[in-house]
């Protein structure tokens, strides 16, 4: 069991690494956000289908670190949350790629699993390091990476208090992108020190 919870978690790092890298290529040569002309049409639908890869093997993770932990019943609860949440933004993003969904229903799928996924994360880095299954530094990375997701969304919220015709809306808001940018690249990474550092419970 040890063994599937770190291949499964390994697949969701590296995947979910893929997919940040495709985001970033999207928003910097598929975009106008900062200010270039769009120049190809790929990692757009390539970060879509990653989005959709990367779903089977979360699902297993979170399940499987719950048994290898021994987790309490709440665990099990926030696991199963988090695995309908990834199952639901697979398939609306299924449809999304082959134009039966709008961004909006992406959004509104993509929302709920980012708020749980970051509560998961939290709640296993702490259960992992209590029960020894995760060394302690995984949960100080986990309050990091959920703290930076935090700032993120205060920022960007902070920037709508501010008078779009000023330009200055536009520019908080891009500040936000830094702690957001960096969370969201280690997220991934925190995924694939779990499959290098979980270990059965002593």
């Amino acid at each position: 069991m040890l063994t599937a919870l770190r291949v499964c978690a390994l697949l969701y790092g590296a995947i979910a690494l893929a997919g940040s890298a495709a985001v970033v290529l999207f928003f910097t040569l598929e975009t106008s956000m900062i200010g270039l002309v769009p120049t190809t049409d790929l990692f757009g639908p390539l970060s879509d289908w990653f989005g959709v890869v990367a779903a089977p093997p979360v699902i297993l993770a979170v399940l499987l670190f719950c048994a290898v932990a021994a987790a309490r019943w709440w665990l099990w609860i926030l696991s199963a949350l988090v695995a309908a949440s990834f199952a639901a933004s697979a398939v609306v993003t299924w449809l999304f790629i082959h134009g039966e969904a709008t961004l909006d229903d992406q959004f509104a799928a993509s929302a709920p699993q980012i708020v749980l996924l970051a509560a998961w994360v939290v709640c296993a880095g702490s259960v992992g390091a209590q029960r020894r299954v995760l060394p302690r530094w995984m949960r100080a990375f986990a309050v990091v990476i959920v703290a930076a997701f935090a700032l993120a969304a205060l920022v960007f919220a902070i920037s709508f208090a501010i008078p779009a015709e000023t330009g200055g809306r536009e520019a908080v808001a891009y500040l936000a992108g830094i702690p957001g940018f960096l969370a969201y690249t280690a997220q991934p990474i925190w995924w694939i020190c779990l499959a290098v550092t979980a270990r059965h419970r002593d």
